[in-house]
């Protein structure tokens, strides 16, 4: 797995940051979209779990290896920032209810199965939520094909959100940590924006590429009120958004 995952690291960042942890300035301005729309989020559980939850309805229009890049940045920095990850393991949620079906139609999936498996990541778990018949039908036969040690960490819901989230309830997942809400189907993406802002400056501070004397100002969702950033739907722009001008030192998200 260790030759994988150094495989994996040199196609997607290449050889020089084999030896090096991947910072947020290593991630291209469409890596950095990637995350700031939250398709891929860390969340916690009830016993203080890390879980990394998939909204393929928020998958930016970038190319799969962006998605790839972007993804790796994120399992990696929770695995650096957290000694209980690596005790505790990682839960991972496939949340495509509704309009949270994958908007590109299952294109990369081969890729994020290589990512899976070559990360040094101590699966604790993997849980697939979803609501169209087809796709129910086709994880009902795939997944016990599957090696028992793998199958077994296996789970897949069907229903409405409501539903699936009283389900993931039973795994201690609670339906509050989950950034969709089951009444009106909005995600709740403010504790991402959060975890994005600080995550871009503890990388910037550990990692300085900006000149003495000037501050990092972030940059990007200007003149937006905190409720427009709570809720937000699939495609839907912020009322309000504007994008101020960089200047020199500015980390630039996106």
């Amino acid at each position: 797995q260790m030759i994988r995952f150094f495989e994996l690291k040199k196609v997607l960042f290449g050889a020089e940051k084999l030896a090096k942890d991947i910072v947020f300035q290593d991630l291209s301005a469409d890596d950095k979209k990637c995350l700031e729309e939250g398709s891929c989020q860390l969340l916690v559980d009830a016993i203080n779990r890390s879980v990394i939850l998939f909204l393929p309805g928020l998958r930016s229009l970038v190319p799969v290896e962006s998605e790839a890049r972007a993804q790796f940045y994120l399992v990696m920095r929770t695995l650096r920032k957290s000694e209980d990850t690596r005790r505790k393991g990682i839960i991972n949620i496939i949340y495509a209810v509704s309009e949270y079906q994958d908007r590109k139609k299952g294109e990369g999936a081969s890729v994020f199965a290589r990512l899976a498996t070559c990360l040094p990541i101590p699966w604790a778990g993997t849980h697939i939520c979803c609501d169209d018949v087809k796709e129910y039908a086709i994880l009902r036969v795939g997944i016990p094909l599957l090696p028992a040690f793998v199958r077994a960490k296996f789970r897949v819901h069907f229903g409405t959100h409501m539903e699936v989230q009283y389900a993931l309830r039973g795994f201690g997942i609670p339906a509050g940590s989950i950034p969709v809400s089951p009444t009106n189907s909005a995600p709740l993406l403010q504790n991402h924006f959060a975890w994005y802002l600080q995550a871009a400056f503890e990388d910037n501070r550990a990692h300085p590429t900006i000149q003495k004397n000037q501050s990092p100002r972030p940059t990007g969702f200007m003149g937006v009120s905190p409720a427009e950033l709570m809720v937000r739907r699939p495609g839907e722009k912020l009322k309000n958004e504007t994008r101020v001008t960089p200047l020199p030192g500015d980390i630039l998200f996106g």
